[in-house]
């Protein structure tokens, strides 16, 4: 998911986006040195609050979950 995310922030207008430039793109920002266990835990609260989310799409349910843990500042 994350790779897809990249590739579409990257056909936007700018293909070299500033970090500054990008964060203005982003649904989300994710913290430096993540560990994959730490992204797992965010999916897993989000989907202990919102079981609403349960039938729905795992794409558009994890980017849900990161544009709430992970809002670019």
């Amino acid at each position: 998911m994350f790779l897809a995310y990249s590739v579409i922030l990257a056909t936007k207008k700018n293909s070299n986006p500033t970090p500054a430039e990008a964060n203005k793109m982003a649904f989300f920002c994710i913290p430096p040195k993540m560990i994959n266990k730490a992204y797992a835990q965010v999916f897993i609260d989000y989907m202990q609050k919102h079981p609403e989310e349960m039938n729905k799409d795992a794409c558009s349910s994890v980017l849900n979950a990161f544009v709430q843990a992970f809002p670019c500042k």
